[in-house]
């Protein structure tokens, strides 16, 4: 196995943060993604099963049942997991439920 392949393996595996579980599919974590470019300050929050995204990361915590805001692809650009530094920066530290790979 080549280091690069190595070194993606690693970063698939790395924890990330999770603000919720998806009151839509029930079965994925609501996770908050930002874009990859750093002049962009929006961050979501993302269900790493359905793919279902929300805006409102506060309003989709306070309810479950939240209407979503639209699915992934419709997204547009690249987009990431946050990281610890990012949620910080953008004040979100105080949603973060817990961390899972």
């Amino acid at each position: 196995m080549s280091s690069s392949s190595s070194e993606d393996q690693q970063q698939q595996q790395q924890e990330a943060a999770y603000v919720s579980s998806c009151g839509f599919c029930g079965n994925g974590l609501l996770r908050i993604w930002v874009p990859n470019s750093s002049d962009n300050d929006r961050s979501i929050a993302l269900c790493d099963e359905c793919e279902l995204y929300w805006e409102d990361i506060a309003a989709v915590i306070d309810d479950d049942c939240a209407p979503s805001s639209g699915a992934y692809p419709a997204l547009g650009g690249a987009w990431h997991a946050a990281s610890a530094e990012e949620i910080a920066k953008r004040g979100l530290q105080d949603f973060v439920q817990g961390e899972s790979v």
